[in-house]
C-alpha cells in the first residue's frame, strides 16, 4: 500500500495520513468490509487510492482558486487609463 499512495501523492507525510485515516474509517466502521466482494487488502487499497486521488483534486482547486484570486487582486491594482 506504501508504494502507490506515495507514488500518487509524492509526500510521505500526506501518504501516512491517508493510510491512518483509511485504518480508522475502517476501525469505527467495520461493516463496511464485505469480505463476499472482495479481500481486506483490495478493500483497502481501493479506499486509500479513491482518497488519495481526492486529496490531490481538492489541492488543485484550491491551487486554481488562489491563482484567480491572485489574479484578479493584481488586476484590480492596476490603474488603466
Amino acid at each position: 500500500m506504501g508504494t502507490s499512495r506515495r507514488r500518487i501523492l509524492r509526500d510521505e507525510t500526506l501518504a501516512e495520513e491517508i493510510t491512518q485515516e483509511v485504518f480508522l474509517r475502517l476501525w469505527n466502521n467495520p461493516e463496511k468490509f464485505d469480505p463476499a466482494r472482495g479481500s481486506l487488502r483490495s478493500f483497502l487499497l481501493a479506499h486509500t487510492h479513491g482518497r488519495s486521488v481526492d486529496l490531490i483534486r481538492s489541492e488543485t482547486a484550491r491551487r486554481t482558486r488562489e491563482d484567480n484570486d491572485a489574479r484578479l487582486t493584481t488586476g484590480a491594482g492596476q490603474n488603466v487609463e
